[in-house]
């Protein structure tokens, strides 16, 4: 299982979103005869989560213009074996996007090579609840908020 550092980590490596990097798979870990299934695995979770961060940037809050990731609408991410786990909030609860925004992200997801479409989790929670500093610097500029 692979997630970002901002989430929890139980026997889940660790992967945030400028730093998933296939190359960090142990190339012996299989024996003489190259990488293990294991590994196999851990590297595909990594492509994974890389393009699910690529995919998730491209998903835009219409209202705002910003995307989720930017917006820091997205808590945590998981990728194990070809399911997606995602952990995201809105700005706030009263939201007009709270059905539209979480299917969009689903939606982003499902176009990743290797993601099985039945196996999408995308959770809206509100704790800890937004708050602007959750924003990318990107964002706060984009926003006049810099």
């Amino acid at each position: 299982m692979s997630t970002d550092e901002r989430g929890p980590a139980t026997d889940a490596t660790p992967i945030p979103a400028h730093e998933a990097d296939a190359s960090e798979v142990d190339a012996t870990a299989g024996g003489p005869h190259g990488v293990g299934a294991r590994d196999r695995d851990r590297a595909s979770d990594q492509a994974i989560a890389r393009q699910a961060w690529d995919r998730l940037a491209q998903v835009y809050d219409p209202e705002i213009g910003i995307d989720v990731v930017n917006l820091g609408l997205i808590y945590e991410l998981t990728v194990e074996d070809g399911a997606v786990g995602i952990r995201m909030t809105l700005t706030t609860p009263g939201c007009p996007m709270s059905d539209s925004l979480p299917d969009a992200v689903g939606r982003a997801i499902a176009l990743i090579p290797g993601v099985d479409p039945g196996r999408i989790r995308v959770e809206t929670v509100w704790e800890p609840a937004w708050e602007p500093d959750r924003m990318s610097d990107f964002a706060k500029l984009q926003l006049g908020w810099s």
